[in-house]
């Protein structure tokens, strides 16, 4: 079984992005249809993020900040 992405792996791809030069604050978010690849199959498989829509999600310890909680994102696109 797959392990859930974590905001630290989010933060770590970001990162690396960054560290090579290849992507900035003003980097445009796009997002793809499942199963395809943004770089193979161009920009009819993919939608331009116009905004999100970021909540968290409480876990069972409600009351304890940090602490199994999970972050949701929805995607608003064009």
């Amino acid at each position: 079984m797959k392990q859930p992405m974590t905001v630290k792996d989010l933060k770590r791809h970001l990162s690396f992005w960054e560290g090579q030069g290849t992507i900035n604050d003003d980097t445009e978010v796009i997002i793809g249809k499942r199963g395809t690849s943004a770089l193979v199959d161009g920009p009819k498989v993919q939608k331009k993020a116009t905004d999100a829509d970021i909540q968290v999600v409480p876990g069972e310890d409600f009351l304890s900040p940090g602490r199994n909680h999970s972050i949701a994102f929805t995607i608003v696109t064009e």
